[in-house]
């Protein structure tokens, strides 16, 4: 009798689970469900929303420079001038100007993007890589503490 003649006659003697019966979990599953290809652990999440909470704290934090504020991390989205007024000497009279707020910087608001998009996933990828080890070293000592000791 060959192999494929004895692996047909077994499947046959061994009695099919139904579906049903497997929805119940009535039969023990023969290796674990695969995930789908977007989904992630609870706390790679949780990371994730304090890596996301950090990187708009740097983005609204001010740093100061000399006679602005500026607003953004790494690269800067608004200037905001300071409340000191600026005085022009080369004319008779000194000229008062209004604090200059200037407007958003675009191209700085897609590379804060950007970088912030590249940072989470990033530490995502390396998060998932983590625990999916973590998985597989606690199979591998499972599976080694169920065979029989060798004999010394």
């Amino acid at each position: 009798m060959s192999e494929k003649d004895r692996a047909a006659a077994d499947a046959a003697a061994t009695p099919a689970a139904s579906a049903e019966d497997r929805r119940m979990n009535r039969v023990p599953p023969t290796e674990p469900p695969k995930r789908r290809s977007w989904q992630i652990h609870l706390s790679t999440a949780v990371v994730l929303m304090f890596v996301a909470g950090s990187l708009l704290a740097f983005n609204f934090q001010p740093s100061p420079a000399r006679h602005a504020t500026l607003y953004g991390f790494p690269w800067t989205l608004v200037v905001v001038a300071d409340e000191v007024p600026w005085i022009v000497v080369e004319q008779e009279a000194p000229v008062f100007y209004e604090p200059y707020v200037g407007g958003w910087r675009y191209g700085s608001l897609l590379a804060n993007v950007f970088a912030a998009i590249v940072v989470m996933c990033a530490i995502a990828l390396i998060l998932e890589h983590l625990f999916e080890e973590v998985r597989r070293s606690r199979i591998i000592r499972r599976e080694r503490s169920r065979l029989p000791e060798e004999p010394r």
